[in-house]
């Protein structure tokens, strides 16, 4: 198999690299929008303010938070590895 000048495979670096893009696109981009969206409409709207228990509003509106703040690390982390990637393709076309 085809590796890069550091060792690693091709196919590796494509499946990381696409995992950390797909990753980044759902929890940077459409992760807030969506929370954002679900937490209007429970706290806003009548019909969220009526059919659902306060309780168990609280409750979702603290898990779903709960996931997109606590996935900042690994946001920092696939920035990280991609900046690696973009540093070590760069040389790969200078070698």
């Amino acid at each position: 198999p085809r590796t890069l000048h550091n060792g690693e495979s091709w196919l590796y670096f494509a499946i990381e690299v696409t995992f950390c893009v797909l990753y980044l696109f759902f929890r940077v981009i459409l992760g807030p929008i969506g929370m954002l969206y679900i937490t209007f409409d429970l706290v806003f709207t009548k019909k969220g303010r009526q059919n659902i228990p306060v309780a168990l509003k609280v409750l979702w509106l603290l898990m779903i938070w709960g996931v997109v703040l606590g996935s900042i690390p690994w946001i920092q982390d696939c920035i990280t590895t991609l900046q690696q990637h973009l540093h070590s393709t760069k040389n790969d076309t200078e070698l």
